[in-house]
């Protein structure tokens, strides 16, 4: 931990020229991702703490990247919850600026079939999804084409999905 905080974070990431992406669900507690049961979810009280992680990062809050939850892809509920999460999330961080930029499903396990629905939850609900990210370290460079995840081609999702302002 960086001992200035949150803020102290976001200021040495972007001393290195990056971008701080925090996932949200690693300082939420109440985050229904975190093991806790999706039936009867208090949302409410969810974009209540999402607006208040808003606060805690001040005025640096216009520079991070937000991301609701971390590999949602290795939760043992349907991916369609971590849709209905995302919802709640791009709700309550757009009431606090509407320009917050917000990321998709950070894969723990990517292709480019899995984004493609989560991109259509999107369009059908009127979120937007600034970014997508996924993780990949430790193998060769080649390897997620080899594997046939079709991340070369997530640059098509900028003209399939205009309307999500993908940077």
């Amino acid at each position: 931990r960086i001992k200035s905080g949150l803020p102290g974070a976001i200021d040495r990431v972007e001393a290195l020229g990056a971008k701080y992406k925090l996932a949200m669900s690693d300082l939420i507690t109440s985050c229904p991702a975190k093991g806790k049961d999706w039936e009867g979810f208090d949302w409410n009280k969810y974009e209540a703490d999402v607006k208040n992680l808003v606060a805690q990062v001040g005025d640096r809050a216009s520079t991070v990247i937000w991301e609701p939850v971390n590999e949602p892809d290795c939760i043992p509920k349907p991916i369609e919850k971590y849709y209905e999460l995302y919802g709640h999330a791009f709700k309550a961080l757009r009431e606090t600026n509407k320009d917050r930029q917000i990321c998709g499903p950070g894969f723990g396990f990517p292709s480019y079939e899995k984004y493609v629905p989560f991109l259509n939850y999107c369009r059908d609900n009127n979120l937007e999804c600034n970014y997508l990210s996924w993780h990949y370290t430790g193998w060769e460079a080649d390897q997620p084409e080899k594997t046939q995840w079709r991340l070369g081609q997530m640059r098509d999702f900028l003209k399939l999905y205009p309307e999500q302002k993908i940077k």
